[in-house]
């Protein structure tokens, strides 16, 4: 009995699952979840600490200005039209 079988494209299957392998080293993650660097040393935080700790001045920077190169290539001016009285 045959462990394959072919499709209409004559593409060829097989009816079993391929065997299990080992994970590979860089695959596995020996750090442990929680918090690091400065966030570790602060027991309480407010929110607007713990969003300056993930979102620093300069990164704000670069999407104000990313962001602003974006409509800028976008924005098409309006037609000036003369105003009759």
């Amino acid at each position: 009995m045959r462990n394959y079988f072919y499709g209409k494209n004559r593409y060829k299957w097989s009816k079993t699952p391929p065997h299990p392998s080992r994970i590979r080293q860089h695959n596995i993650i020996e750090e442990c979840a929680g918090l690091k660097g400065p966030a570790l040393s602060k027991n309480e935080m407010s929110l607007v600490e713990t969003w300056e700790l993930l979102i620093t001045d300069d990164i704000i920077q670069a999407i104000v200005l990313y962001t602003n190169q974006k409509l800028e290539a976008k924005y098409i001016p309006p037609l000036v039209r003369p105003y009759y009285a």
